[in-house]
């Protein structure tokens, strides 16, 4: 820690300030919120089940261009999709595809790009049943072979797909909430 001193009179103290000396690895806080659980399980199997390689596993995907072909296949699906469109309207389906894009890059091994929410607190005003997701899910899979990602690459990815859905489906809609305290819970009945 690092005494700083304000210049905001005479009478203040000075406070402390947290200092992060390059080259020293930060400490880990003790506890880590739960919305961050399965990005952080996630990443530690991938540590320790996973072979060293050369080469990063988005580099194996094709790099960010393959991961944006995936998601521009992917967001056209869902948004043409006659049930789960409605979960998207009035988004910018350009913001939603470079959001997923850099939180899957940065999830991954790739660049720490991503400043958005995580999975809970994305989807937390959305009543997401199990079958949505596992709809969701498939849609998922079925972007990545468009796309072109080799089918030795899938598993990885949607094992991390799948590593959320305890933090995105929902058991009732009494399970939402709002991201404000004016943000409507959004449910989308199944069509007829």
């Amino acid at each position: 820690h690092v005494l700083v001193s304000r210049n905001r009179g005479a009478d203040q103290t000075p406070t402390m300030k947290r200092h992060h000396t390059p080259g020293v690895e930060r400490q880990k806080p003790s506890h880590v919120h739960s919305y961050l659980t399965p990005l952080l399980d996630y990443r530690r199997r991938q540590e320790t089940e996973c072979a060293p390689i050369d080469i990063t596993y988005v580099q194996q995907l094709g790099g960010r261009e393959r991961v944006e072909r995936v998601h521009r296949i992917f967001y056209g699906k869902l948004l043409n999709h006659p049930w789960l469109k409605g979960f998207f309207e009035g988004k910018n389906r350009d913001l939603l595809e470079s959001q997923q894009t850099n939180f899957m890059i940065s999830s991954f091994d790739g660049p720490r790009c991503y400043s958005g929410r995580f999975p809970r607190g994305a989807h937390c005003h959305m009543y997401v049943t199990e079958e949505i997701f596992e709809i969701r899910h498939g849609i998922l899979r079925e972007s990545m072979i468009e796309a072109g990602v080799p089918d030795a690459l899938h598993k990885r990815w949607l094992d991390f797909d799948l590593s959320f859905k305890p933090v995105i489906v929902k058991r009732s809609i009494g399970d939402c909430e709002g991201r404000y305290g004016t943000d409507p819970i959004i449910s989308i009945p199944r069509p007829a």
